[in-house]
């Protein structure tokens, strides 16, 4: 799991954001703790994580989908090799 860890890194790190209608963000991101992002289907979640990950760089953050087919059979065991793929990526925060 942990090579798959490091390629969706990577892809992050490539991504090039969509075209976006900027969305007034209502609750600040507090920082070393982590939100949850609900709603429902079609609301606009995705694009208003995507237009966080940019206001505050890609860098310092990472977008994981976790119905990426590469993902089947993520459990929480893999938890560690997640963490330290993302240390060797700079340890940005999930977001």
């Amino acid at each position: 799991m942990e090579h798959v860890f490091r390629e969706l890194v990577a892809e992050w790190l490539e991504w090039r954001p969509p075209a976006m209608v900027e969305r007034e963000l209502l609750v600040e991101p507090v920082e070393g703790l982590a939100a949850a992002v609900v709603g429902p289907r079609r609301a606009g979640k995705t694009y208003l994580l995507y237009q966080t990950a940019v206001s505050i760089g890609r860098a310092r953050a990472i977008y994981i989908n976790f119905e990426d087919v590469r993902l089947a059979g993520l459990s929480p065991r893999h938890f560690g090799a997640f963490l330290k793929v993302l240390a060797e990526a700079g340890n940005p925060p999930v977001l």
